[in-house]
């Protein structure tokens, strides 16, 4: 069952790169930017779930996203403050069932995703835990300072 119908309003959660598919843009470019607002043109169901057609008027382009890439399009947009890769600390101490995280302990981000209602959580794996990973949210952590 689909979460959006034809010309329902839908925001872009992630950026979406070109992967080699696109006709004249340099792959691994990005060729719609997270927060980009579309319009369902179509959607059916691919071995893996949903897909849809949005075009994005501004760039009038027309990208297949998957329902986990989409969300509302009045849905308030506040972009991810950290990226992949990102080394950030431990802002608290963080408890878990799968250890403490002191404050100050140093990390890695390892996934961004958009969890409803909450926006977006990053997942990181803390310098202590090996390679477990928690899943936080803007608050409990902050960028090293270089």
């Amino acid at each position: 069952m689909s979460r959006f119908h034809q010309g329902c309003e839908v925001r872009l959660l992630y950026d979406v790169v070109n992967d080699g598919t696109v006709y004249g843009v340099e792959r691994g470019k990005i060729i719609q930017e997270a927060g980009s607002v579309g319009y369902i043109k179509q959607f059916g169901d691919l071995i893996n779930g949903m897909v849809y057609d949005v075009h994005f008027l501004g760039s009038d382009q027309i990208i297949g996203c998957r329902d986990w890439e989409l969300a509302d399009g009045d849905v308030e947009w506040q972009p991810a403050v950290f990226e992949n890769k990102e080394l950030v600390v431990s802002s608290k101490k963080l408890a878990s069932t799968m250890g403490n995280i002191p404050a100050d302990t140093k990390g890695k981000v390892v996934g961004v995703r958009y969890l409803a209602p909450h926006g977006y959580v990053y997942e990181v794996n803390f310098d202590i835990q090996g390679e477990q990973r928690f899943l936080v949210t803007r608050d409990q952590i902050k960028a090293i300072q270089q």
